[in-house]
């Protein structure tokens, strides 16, 4: 009987062992063996849920823990200019630092690996082809260039290296299509993603059993409901907000007066805003006596850079704001995360339009006001 009670409790520990969950460890070496000597170190995500001091001793420092996920946490030392960022799994990762504004990092997870890889491959392309030692050395150059050629060169030279990063990029993207990367870039871009796209890498990653609990997934999840809400044939959220002059308006009170509404988010300081505005307005003249309305909503904080901005670009349609920036309770409504973003509703307020490009705004209106 001893015997067979020895047995289960041995199995047991074995299981246990089997199944203890390793967790990360982030080991910092100061090469200065002066500047960071005392110093702490704080380690936190974007979400509170991770949050870690340590202080450095004999030029070093660790952080040691366990992680449910990926995160994307930051490590920040206090009183010093030292910051590095890092996608955090149960791994050992390996900090270098140099100085306060230079580090590298050895080993880490799977997307560590993956971004530093890529990282290194745009660096090394940009040091061949530019002939620099790095980004920083072609930035100083462009700055101390004394000829409007000399910087037209360097400019082209930048055009050339965000091509092959995104070649680069795009590359491992299509190879590995099923990839942790391919998640968080999937995750990273929901928002500027169109619906029926997203919907298609919704569908790729959620039969993946690796990623069922991921929160990059989840995010993906939680943008698509926001725009299968927000697509053509639902009803568009109604709000009130207030004119320049104070006075309330309704959006639904707005688009009955007219065939087509377009609720065209935008901003004094939104310098693409800005660009198109010159277009709009012709469009606007072109279309407003044939049934076309915009309700132009401002992501401003500022009242008078408001107004200023309505004035100088001659917006003669209407405007509201609540002057909440990017907490905007209309923004939040329409699920805004960048600008200029629009949507088009009709009479009823049903949305027939969705975040539409410049290009396929133009051409919706001629086909609608013909």
């Amino acid at each position: 009987m001893k015997r067979i009670l020895f047995l289960m409790a041995a199995a047991f520990v074995l299981f246990a062992c089997q199944n203890k969950k390793e967790g990360y460890k982030i080991t910092l070496n100061f090469e200065d063996s002066t500047a960071f000597e005392g110093c702490k170190l704080v380690l936190s995500d974007r979400d509170t849920t991770i949050n870690d001091t340590v202080s450095v001793l004999n030029n070093k420092a660790e952080f040691v823990g366990v992680t449910d996920d990926v995160k994307r946490v930051i490590i920040k030392a206090i009183d010093k200019k030292f910051s590095k960022s890092l996608f955090l799994e149960n791994a050992q990762y390996t900090i270098t630092v140099f100085s306060e504004n230079n580090s590298i990092i050895l080993g880490g997870g799977e997307l560590q690996k993956v971004t530093d890889s890529l990282s290194n491959a745009v660096n090394e392309f940009a040091k061949t082809f530019a002939n620099v030692e790095d980004m920083d050395q072609l930035y100083e150059l462009y700055d101390k260039a004394e000829t409007q050629e000399q910087k037209d060169s360097i400019r082209n030279i930048f055009r050339s290296i965000s091509e092959k990063r995104e070649e680069i990029y795009n590359n491992y993207l299509n190879e590995n299509p099923k990839s942790l990367y391919a998640l968080y870039n999937a995750a990273s871009q929901a928002p500027f993603t169109a619906t029926d796209s997203l919907q298609k890498l919704y569908d790729r990653f959620v039969n993946i059993p690796e990623f069922s609990n991921k929160a990059y997934l989840k995010r993906i999840k939680e943008n698509l409901d926001k725009k299968l809400a927000l697509a053509p044939g639902q009803q568009a959220p109604d709000f009130t907000l207030n004119d320049p002059d104070g006075n309330p308006i309704k959006l639904s009170d707005f688009y009955v007066k007219n065939k087509i509404t377009m609720i065209d988010f935008w901003a004094s300081w939104c310098g693409p805003c800005r660009a198109f505005n010159p277009t709009l307005t012709k469009l606007y003249a072109k279309y407003k006596n044939k049934g076309f309305g915009i309700l132009g909503v401002s992501l401003d904080r500022d009242h008078d850079s408001w107004i200023k901005g309505i004035k100088d670009d001659k917006l003669e349609w209407t405007h509201v704001s609540d002057l909440k920036y990017w907490d905007s309770e209309a923004g939040r409504m329409y699920n805004i995360s960048s600008i200029p973003q629009s949507y088009f509703v009709d009479q009823t307020g049903k949305i027939v339009l969705q975040s539409p490009s410049h290009e396929e705004i133009e051409k919706f209106l001629e086909e609608n006001f013909k």
